[in-house]
């Protein structure tokens, strides 16, 4: 890990500064511990819990692709015509070939015994598209992106800078190359994107099969790419994982915070998500809006179009500079299909002095979707962990009763009997 990072992170909970453990991959408060996997600080608010979702989510992703490929081959041996015989191997092979590599790099979840999850938009495998645009080779897309967040920092001088979202993580490693002045911090909740991203920047051979639908042609459908290897290391960045509006970082700490493609997405609306970015943001510090000129909302008061997206930023904001442009998002040359997307370029700077009387705007109903499910399905499982301690009880006994409830091995009931000892006696102390 970059050593400028502990002067912006902290504890997501407690505020507390994080330590960095010498005999240990962690980084440790006096009463909370986080993980740090492939060099890349795992901090979630509930390190633990968000380990055991999204390993779930990666151990049902894998079953259900490997159940999907052998389906799909079984039926496959009833195929006369060849040349759907040969589109569809491709496929195959093209999905067995990723496959494979992705549960290497994500084997740290594989003694993870998965919990029921509600089907969600953000699952393991969200966006993997963004791999390929970003480092198959130079992508229109991104160096557009690139030249204008450049022109911004340049001029302003900025020098701690966080990506929200950054997804697969060209945009950051161009922004972080052309600016060695600067310091970046790479912020993303996906395990996948953030791993493959750091091997990426870690100089590894990968090739990965494009795999597309709608192919140009029949020798399109499963292309394997051989992905971009950066030419130089990177001093001035780093890759850490974690969860909005629960930013693991300290306040005022940040010089522009860049949202590109995340802001229009993610489940809190824009008013709140700006008080949230206002709070990290350093006294003349700016922010980037890059993405859909329109958001795809569910609710029709969150649909915002420009005029509303501005005007929401000039309640926050004392400027303001936008631009918008036309692009061809997720450009693919094996693709039969076009997207063509107007966007919106926002640059807003300074934050406005009476700032604590901003509130974001409350709820006043809870929302029956996949996240309140997750929710809901979690707090089972937590009841029937509950429902087993009816007298004073030691982690070893915890441990014996969830190996019966659930039928779990020895090293299962303890390694879960740990996680949960901690979380209840840290909700009643």
């Amino acid at each position: 890990m970059k050593d400028f990072i502990f002067d912006l992170i902290q504890c997501p909970t407690s505020d507390e500064s994080l330590q960095k453990a010498e005999d240990t991959d962690e980084l440790y408060t006096k009463n909370t511990s986080y993980p740090v996997f492939h060099d890349v600080p795992w901090l979630f608010p509930n390190p633990e819990e968000s380990f055991i979702e999204w390993g779930s989510k990666v151990r049902n992703f894998i079953q259900v692709e490997s159940s999907l490929i052998n389906e799909v081959g079984n039926t496959l041996k009833f195929e006369k015509r060849p040349s759907t015989l040969a589109r569809v191997q491709s496929i195959i092979d093209g999905k067995s070939h990723n496959l494979k590599y992705l549960e290497s790099l994500l084997n740290i979840f594989d003694e993870i015994i998965p919990i029921p999850l509600a089907e969600s938009t953000q699952n393991i495998y969200s966006y993997f598209e963004l791999v390929f645009r970003d480092w198959h080779k130079e992508s229109a897309e991104i160096e557009c992106y690139t030249k204008l967040i450049n022109e911004v920092i340049s001029n302003n001088n900025f020098k701690n800078i966080l990506i929200l979202g950054s997804g697969a993580g060209r945009l950051s490693y161009n922004l972080a190359l052309n600016n060695p002045k600067s310091q970046f911090i790479s912020f993303d909740h996906n395990p996948l994107l953030s791993f493959l991203f750091k091997r990426i920047l870690d100089g590894e051979s990968i090739n990965l099969s494009q795999v597309e639908m709608y192919a140009k042609n029949q020798d399109s459908y499963a292309t394997v790419i051989e992905l971009f290897k950066p030419s130089k290391e990177l001093d001035n960045h780093q890759i850490v994982m974690g969860s909005f509006p629960d930013l693991p970082f300290k306040e005022n700490s940040f010089d522009l915070i860049i949202a590109p493609w995340f802001l229009d997405i993610i489940e809190s609306n824009l008013e709140s998500s700006l008080v949230i970015i206002q709070k990290f943001l350093s006294k003349n510090g700016g922010t980037v809006y890059l993405g859909p000129n329109n958001f795809h909302k569910s609710e029709i008061f969150e649909q915002y179009g420009v005029d509303e997206i501005k005007s929401i930023y000039n309640d926050f904001f004392s400027t303001l500079n936008s631009e918008s442009l036309e692009i061809n998002y997720l450009k693919n040359d094996n693709s039969s299909q076009t997207r063509i997307e107007k966007i919106l370029f926002l640059f807003a700077k300074s934050k406005i002095t009476n700032i604590k009387t901003l509130k974001a705007p409350s709820s006043d109903k809870i929302k029956f979707d996949s996240k309140l499910i997750s929710y809901k399905e979690k707090i089972k499982v937590f009841h029937r962990v509950l429902s087993q301690i009816d007298s004073d009880m030691t982690l070893e006994l915890l441990a014996s009763k969830l190996e019966t409830e659930f039928s779990f091995s020895k090293e299962e009931s303890l390694h879960y009997a740990g996680i949960l000892y901690k979380q209840i006696l840290k909700e009643i102390t």
